[in-house]
């Protein structure tokens, strides 16, 4: 390992210091941290949106009394 970082002598050093800075977001200022935020709350907010959907899908087949075939009608 190199004992200082800021040498840059290999090659791929550079890049891989700009896709961690990128990865974590810390470029741009403020506006980008709370973008990459957001960002990243997106998945799991599509999750939950999505399983509610599907949640009120199989209790509506349910309360009608028919059997859900798990699909989209």
């Amino acid at each position: 390992f190199d004992d200082d970082p800021t040498d840059f002598q290999r090659p791929g050093e550079g890049i891989l210091l700009l896709l961690i800075d990128w990865h974590f977001g810390r470029f741009g200022g403020l506006g980008v941290r709370i973008l990459w935020v957001i960002l990243g709350l997106l998945p799991a907010l599509l999750f939950c949106t999505g399983f509610v959907v599907w949640w009120k899908r199989i209790r509506m087949g349910q309360a009608e009394g028919g059997r859900f075939e798990g699909r989209v009608r």
